[in-house]
Protein backbone atom coordinates (compact mmCIF):
# COMPACT_ATOMS: atom_id res chain seq x y z
CA UNK A 1 0.00 0.00 0.00
CA UNK A 2 1.31 3.04 -1.04
CA UNK A 3 1.84 6.25 1.68
CA UNK A 4 -1.05 8.54 2.37
CA UNK A 5 0.15 11.82 0.73
CA UNK A 6 -1.00 14.65 3.43
CA UNK A 7 -3.18 17.20 2.40
CA UNK A 8 -1.67 20.88 2.23
CA UNK A 9 -0.74 22.50 5.40
CA UNK A 10 -3.99 24.50 6.68
CA UNK A 11 -3.65 27.24 9.52
CA UNK A 12 -6.06 29.55 11.33
CA UNK A 13 -3.91 32.75 12.31
CA UNK A 14 -1.07 33.59 10.67
CA UNK A 15 1.60 32.66 12.22
CA UNK A 16 4.76 34.85 13.54
CA UNK A 17 8.36 34.63 11.99
CA UNK A 18 9.75 31.52 14.01
CA UNK A 19 6.39 29.91 13.27
CA UNK A 20 6.53 30.46 9.22
CA UNK A 21 10.19 28.90 9.48
CA UNK A 22 9.18 26.23 11.87
CA UNK A 23 6.10 25.33 9.14
CA UNK A 24 8.20 25.90 6.22
CA UNK A 25 11.65 24.05 6.86
CA UNK A 26 10.90 20.71 6.31
CA UNK A 27 8.83 21.98 2.96
CA UNK A 28 12.79 23.77 2.27
CA UNK A 29 13.85 20.27 2.98
CA UNK A 30 11.97 18.24 0.41
CA UNK A 31 12.45 21.43 -2.59
CA UNK A 32 15.88 20.83 -1.62
CA UNK A 33 15.49 16.53 -2.22
CA UNK A 34 13.97 16.95 -5.57
CA UNK A 35 16.07 19.57 -6.83
CA UNK A 36 18.92 17.59 -6.22
CA UNK A 37 16.79 14.43 -8.00
CA UNK A 38 15.85 16.56 -10.88
CA UNK A 39 19.25 17.55 -11.51
CA UNK A 40 20.77 14.09 -11.17
CA UNK A 41 17.35 13.01 -13.62
CA UNK A 42 16.29 10.19 -10.86
CA UNK A 43 13.54 8.30 -12.10
CA UNK A 44 10.19 8.88 -10.13
CA UNK A 45 9.93 8.55 -6.24
CA UNK A 46 8.83 4.89 -4.92
CA UNK A 47 5.47 5.65 -4.40
CA UNK A 48 5.07 6.69 -8.29
CA UNK A 49 5.59 10.63 -7.98
CA UNK A 50 7.68 12.58 -10.17
CA UNK A 51 9.84 15.13 -8.33
CA UNK A 52 8.40 17.88 -10.40
CA UNK A 53 5.13 17.28 -8.66
CA UNK A 54 6.82 17.10 -5.56
CA UNK A 55 8.76 20.45 -5.93
CA UNK A 56 5.42 22.04 -7.55
CA UNK A 57 3.71 20.99 -4.48
CA UNK A 58 5.70 21.87 -1.58
CA UNK A 59 6.00 25.57 -3.58
CA UNK A 60 2.43 25.79 -3.20
CA UNK A 61 2.45 25.16 0.27
CA UNK A 62 4.95 27.53 1.34
CA UNK A 63 4.23 30.34 3.58
CA UNK A 64 5.32 33.42 2.33
CA UNK A 65 6.07 36.68 4.44
CA UNK A 66 2.74 38.55 5.87
CA UNK A 67 3.72 41.34 3.79
CA UNK A 68 3.36 39.42 0.04
CA UNK A 69 0.22 38.45 0.75
CA UNK A 70 -2.88 40.12 -1.05
CA UNK A 71 -6.45 40.38 -1.42
CA UNK A 72 -8.70 41.28 -4.43
CA UNK A 73 -11.14 43.92 -3.60
CA UNK A 74 -14.13 41.47 -4.98
CA UNK A 75 -13.39 39.09 -2.65
CA UNK A 76 -13.12 41.49 0.02
CA UNK A 77 -16.54 42.51 -0.51
CA UNK A 78 -17.82 39.46 -0.54
CA UNK A 79 -16.62 38.53 2.63
CA UNK A 80 -17.58 41.51 4.62
CA UNK A 81 -21.15 41.22 2.78
CA UNK A 82 -20.94 37.58 5.06
CA UNK A 83 -20.51 39.86 8.16
CA UNK A 84 -16.92 38.88 8.56
CA UNK A 85 -14.18 41.59 9.33
CA UNK A 86 -12.16 42.14 6.66
CA UNK A 87 -8.04 41.69 8.37
CA UNK A 88 -9.83 37.75 9.25
CA UNK A 89 -9.74 36.74 5.67
CA UNK A 90 -6.04 36.35 5.95
CA UNK A 91 -6.21 34.20 8.69
CA UNK A 92 -8.11 31.62 6.59
CA UNK A 93 -6.72 29.67 3.97
CA UNK A 94 -7.70 26.21 2.03
CA UNK A 95 -10.08 23.77 3.48
CA UNK A 96 -10.62 25.91 7.17
CA UNK A 97 -14.16 26.20 7.94
CA UNK A 98 -15.56 29.88 7.70
CA UNK A 99 -19.10 30.93 9.51
CA UNK A 100 -20.66 33.42 7.59
CA UNK A 101 -23.36 35.89 10.02
CA UNK A 102 -25.44 37.54 6.92
CA UNK A 103 -27.22 35.38 3.74
CA UNK A 104 -25.71 36.12 1.01
CA UNK A 105 -25.30 34.85 -2.60
CA UNK A 106 -22.05 34.62 -4.51
CA UNK A 107 -20.93 33.55 -7.99
CA UNK A 108 -18.32 30.59 -7.50
CA UNK A 109 -16.99 27.91 -9.79
CA UNK A 110 -16.24 24.35 -9.56
CA UNK A 111 -12.77 24.11 -9.97
CA UNK A 112 -11.82 26.99 -11.52
CA UNK A 113 -13.35 26.02 -15.09
CA UNK A 114 -15.12 29.50 -16.42
CA UNK A 115 -18.13 27.27 -17.66
CA UNK A 116 -18.70 25.63 -14.27
CA UNK A 117 -19.87 28.64 -12.98
CA UNK A 118 -22.78 28.42 -10.26
CA UNK A 119 -24.63 30.46 -7.20
CA UNK A 120 -23.73 29.70 -4.06
CA UNK A 121 -26.67 30.74 -1.57
CA UNK A 122 -24.70 31.18 1.79
CA UNK A 123 -26.85 31.35 4.57
CA UNK A 124 -26.19 32.73 8.01
CA UNK A 125 -24.74 30.97 10.71
CA UNK A 126 -23.80 27.66 8.28
CA UNK A 127 -20.07 26.61 7.88
CA UNK A 128 -18.70 26.47 4.43
CA UNK A 129 -15.56 25.89 3.43
CA UNK A 130 -12.87 28.73 2.74
CA UNK A 131 -12.10 27.39 -0.98
CA UNK A 132 -16.14 26.81 -1.81
CA UNK A 133 -16.22 30.71 -2.65
CA UNK A 134 -12.31 32.25 -2.50
CA UNK A 135 -9.26 31.03 -3.79
CA UNK A 136 -5.66 32.12 -2.70
CA UNK A 137 -3.74 32.59 -6.11
CA UNK A 138 -0.04 32.44 -6.80
CA UNK A 139 0.54 36.00 -8.52
CA UNK A 140 3.98 35.04 -8.96
CA UNK A 141 3.33 31.28 -10.97
CA UNK A 142 4.93 28.36 -9.68
CA UNK A 143 6.38 27.12 -13.44
CA UNK A 144 8.55 30.48 -12.78
CA UNK A 145 9.54 29.91 -9.18
CA UNK A 146 10.37 26.35 -9.82
CA UNK A 147 12.50 27.32 -13.18
CA UNK A 148 13.90 30.06 -10.74
CA UNK A 149 15.00 27.22 -8.32
CA UNK A 150 16.28 25.01 -10.56
CA UNK A 151 18.66 27.87 -12.12
CA UNK A 152 20.09 29.03 -8.58
CA UNK A 153 20.78 24.89 -8.12
CA UNK A 154 23.10 24.97 -10.83
CA UNK A 155 24.68 28.56 -10.30
CA UNK A 156 24.53 28.75 -6.20
CA UNK A 157 22.60 25.78 -4.53
CA UNK A 158 22.45 26.27 -0.95
CA UNK A 159 19.58 26.42 1.24
CA UNK A 160 19.56 30.37 1.96
CA UNK A 161 19.27 30.83 -2.19
CA UNK A 162 16.55 29.03 -2.02
CA UNK A 163 14.85 30.93 0.35
CA UNK A 164 15.35 33.76 -0.71
CA UNK A 165 13.59 32.99 -4.02
CA UNK A 166 10.37 31.44 -2.29
CA UNK A 167 10.30 34.63 0.15
CA UNK A 168 9.80 36.41 -3.22
CA UNK A 169 6.36 35.21 -4.22
CA UNK A 170 3.43 36.83 -3.86
CA UNK A 171 0.02 35.27 -3.26
CA UNK A 172 -3.53 36.88 -3.59
CA UNK A 173 -6.73 35.90 -2.04
CA UNK A 174 -9.14 36.29 -4.43
CA UNK A 175 -13.11 35.06 -5.52
CA UNK A 176 -12.58 31.97 -7.23
CA UNK A 177 -14.72 33.36 -10.04
CA UNK A 178 -11.67 36.08 -10.58
CA UNK A 179 -9.20 33.26 -10.59
CA UNK A 180 -11.53 31.18 -13.34
CA UNK A 181 -11.32 34.33 -15.67
CA UNK A 182 -7.95 35.22 -15.14
CA UNK A 183 -5.94 34.74 -18.18
CA UNK A 184 -3.01 33.06 -17.34
CA UNK A 185 -0.46 32.45 -20.04
CA UNK A 186 -0.96 35.87 -21.96
CA UNK A 187 0.04 39.60 -21.04
CA UNK A 188 2.63 39.04 -18.35
CA UNK A 189 5.22 41.56 -17.33
CA UNK A 190 8.53 40.48 -15.04
CA UNK A 191 8.77 43.00 -12.69
CA UNK A 192 12.33 42.43 -10.85
CA UNK A 193 11.32 42.77 -7.24
CA UNK A 194 9.51 39.76 -7.24
CA UNK A 195 12.48 37.23 -8.64
CA UNK A 196 15.74 38.89 -9.13
CA UNK A 197 17.94 37.49 -12.03
CA UNK A 198 15.36 34.65 -12.80
CA UNK A 199 11.92 34.06 -15.59
CA UNK A 200 9.62 35.25 -12.92
CA UNK A 201 6.50 36.67 -13.86
CA UNK A 202 3.40 38.20 -12.38
CA UNK A 203 0.00 37.92 -14.05
CA UNK A 204 -0.32 41.37 -16.08
CA UNK A 205 -4.31 41.18 -15.71
CA UNK A 206 -3.32 41.19 -11.65
CA UNK A 207 -0.88 43.81 -10.95
CA UNK A 208 -2.04 46.55 -12.80
CA UNK A 209 -5.69 46.06 -11.90
CA UNK A 210 -6.95 48.77 -9.76
CA UNK A 211 -9.27 46.13 -8.21
CA UNK A 212 -6.12 44.76 -6.53
CA UNK A 213 -4.99 46.45 -3.26
CA UNK A 214 -1.37 46.40 -2.78
CA UNK A 215 -0.02 46.14 -0.24
CA UNK A 216 -1.64 43.96 2.01
CA UNK A 217 -4.57 45.87 3.86
CA UNK A 218 -4.93 44.36 7.32
CA UNK A 219 -6.74 46.76 9.26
Amino acid sequence: MGKKINKPISYVGLPNKPQRKQINRPLVKIIEYALTSLHLQRPKHSYGVSYRYLLNQCIRQYLVPDSNIHISVGAGQVWQNMGLNLGDIYKYTYQDVIVPQNNIQVDTCVGTKKKSVITKNIVAGQPIAYNSVFIDEHTTPVKDVTEALKQAYISNPCTSTIIGILDKMHITKMLKYENANIKKTTNRICPSYVINNASSQILNSIINDPNINYPRIIP
